[in-house]
C-alpha cells in the first residue's frame, strides 16, 4: 500500500504548520501587549487538543515507546507539555476574569461548570453507548451506574474535567470567601498541594475494566501546578513582563536552554524511578515524587518559554481560532476513534490511521460542539457555548 511509505512524521509538520500560519513579528523593540488575549489563548488551547491527540495516536502506534518509528516516538513524552498548556489557561482565564469582573463570581457554577460538565457528559454518554458491547456480561447495576455518572471513567481522557471541575469549586470558594488576595493566593496553593500529595499516594486503578477511578495515575497530578501557574502569571502579568523585557534575549535564551535541558532530566528521572513502582507492601511513594518533580519543571519550562516566545511572535490564525472553539469535544471524544481505528486501519497504515482519527474526531467535536452549545444555552437561559479548557 502506497500509504505505507508516507512517514507518519509529516503530520509533525502539519500540526507545526498549523501553529505558525499567519504567525505575525513584533517589530523591534516592541511586543505583543495582547499575547495572553482570549483569542489567543483559545488558539493555543486549539493547538494543544490536536497535540495531545498526536500524543495519544504515537502512544498506540509504537505501545508507549517500546517500538521505535523515527523521531515522531518522541511524542511519548510531549503529552504533558499539551497538558500544561490547558491548566495554565485554566488558571490564568479564571484570575483575569475575577480581577476584570466585579461580579464573575455571580452565578458561577452555572456559567463555568456547566461550559464543562455538559461536553464531559455528553461525551461520557456517547463513549458509554460506544463501549456498552464489549463490558463483561457480569457488569454490576453500581458498575453500570459509576460508567454512566463518569465516576468509573471508561473513557480515560475526560479525568482532566474532572480534575479542572475541582479547581473551578476550590478557586470560587476560596475567593469568594476569602478576602484577604495574599490568603486566599495561599490557600488556592495550599488546596493544590493537598490535592497533588492525596492523588500520588493514591496510587495506580488496577481494579476496573478501563483503569478509570478518579485521581489514581500519575497523569492526575504530574502538571496540575501549572494551574497556579496561570494565576500567579495573571496576578502579577505586568512586573513580570516588564522584567523580561528589560533583558528579553537573556530571559528567551534562558527558557530555551532551561526547557532543553529539563527534557533529558525528566526522562532520565522517569526511566531511573518511574510512576509503576507499585510492588507488595511497597507503594514506591519516593519514587513518584522524584518522577513528578521531573515533570513538572519539564511542563512548567515549557510554558514559561512559550510564554516569552509568544511575547514577540504572535501565533493567531483562523484554524487555531476554529481548533479553539471545539478543543473541549475533540479532546474528549478522540480516544473513541483511536480504539475504533487501532485494529481496523492501524495495522495497515500508520498515516491512514492518523487521518482517520483526526477526521472523525474533528467532524465529530463540530457536532457535539453544536449541542453542547444548545444544552448550555438551555441552562443559562441566554444564547453561548461552551468554554474551551
Amino acid at each position: 500500500m502506497i500509504l505505507n511509505k508516507i512517514p507518519v512524521s509529516l503530520y509533525v509538520l502539519l500540526l507545526l504548520g498549523v501553529l505558525i500560519l499567519g504567525m505575525k513579528k513584533a517589530k523591534k523593540g516592541e511586543f505583543h501587549e495582547d499575547f495572553l488575549s482570549l483569542d489567543v489563548t483559545k488558539g493555543l488551547q486549539g493547538f494543544a487538543a490536536v497535540g495531545i491527540m498526536l500524543h495519544h495516536l504515537v502512544q498506540d502506534i509504537t505501545d508507549f515507546g517500546d517500538i521505535i518509528k523515527g523521531y515522531i516516538t518522541l511524542f511519548n513524552y510531549f503529552g504533558v507539555l499539551f497538558t500544561a498548556v490547558f491548566f495554565f489557561c485554566s488558571g490564568y482565564g479564571l484570575y483575569t476574569s475575577l480581577q476584570k469582573k466585579p461580579d464573575y463570581l455571580h452565578h458561577f457554577f452555572r456559567k463555568r461548570l456547566t461550559s464543562i460538565l455538559v461536553p464531559f457528559y455528553t461525551a461520557n454518554t456517547i463513549f458509554f453507548l460506544f463501549s456498552l458491547p464489549s463490558l463483561p456480561d457480569n457488569t454490576t447495576v453500581l458498575e453500570y451506574i459509576a460508567y454512566i455518572t463518569g465516576f468509573i471513567m471508561l473513557n480515560s481522557n475526560l479525568w482532566f474535567i474532572v480534575e479542572i471541575a475541582f479547581l473551578y469549586i476550590a478557586f470560587y470558594l476560596i475567593f469568594k470567601y476569602i478576602k484577604n488576595e495574599k490568603a486566599a493566593l495561599i490557600s488556592m496553593a495550599a488546596f493544590i498541594f493537598v490535592l497533588v500529595g492525596l492523588t500520588l499516594l493514591n496510587g495506580h486503578d488496577y481494579t476496573s475494566i478501563s483503569g478509570g477511578l478518579w485521581f489514581k495515575g500519575e497523569w492526575w497530578y504530574n502538571t496540575t501546578w501549572t494551574f497556579f501557574l496561570g494565576i500567579m502569571v495573571s496576578r502579577f502579568q505586568k512586573p513580570i513582563t516588564d522584567t523580561i523585557k528589560k533583558h528579553y534575549p537573556i530571559w528567551l535564551i534562558g527558557s530555551i536552554i532551561l526547557h532543553l535541558v529539563m527534557f533529558p532530566v525528566s526522562c532520565l528521572l522517569i526511566d531511573i524511578f518511574g510512576y509503576y513502582c507499585e510492588g507488595e507492601n511497597y507503594p514506591g511513594y519516593l519514587e513518584k515524587l522524584f518522577s513528578m518533580i521531573g515533570q513538572f519543571l519539564y511542563a512548567e519550562t515549557f510554558v514559561i518559554m512559550l510564554l516569552i516566545i509568544t511575547m514577540k511572535l504572535q501565533f493567531k490564525n483562523r484554524i487555531l481560532s476554529f481548533l479553539g472553539k471545539i478543543s473541549i469535544e475533540l479532546y474528549l471524544i478522540h480516544r473513541m476513534y483511536i480504539i475504533l481505528f487501532s485494529d481496523i486501519i492501524g495495522m495497515q497504515s500508520d498515516f491512514l490511521f492518523f487521518f482517520c482519527v483526526y477526521a472523525c474526531a474533528i467532524v465529530t467535536a463540530v457536532i457535539l460542539h453544536f449541542l453542547d452549545g444548545k444544552i448550555i444555552s438551555a441552562i443559562k437561559g441566554k444564547s453561548t457555548a461552551p468554554a474551551s479548557l
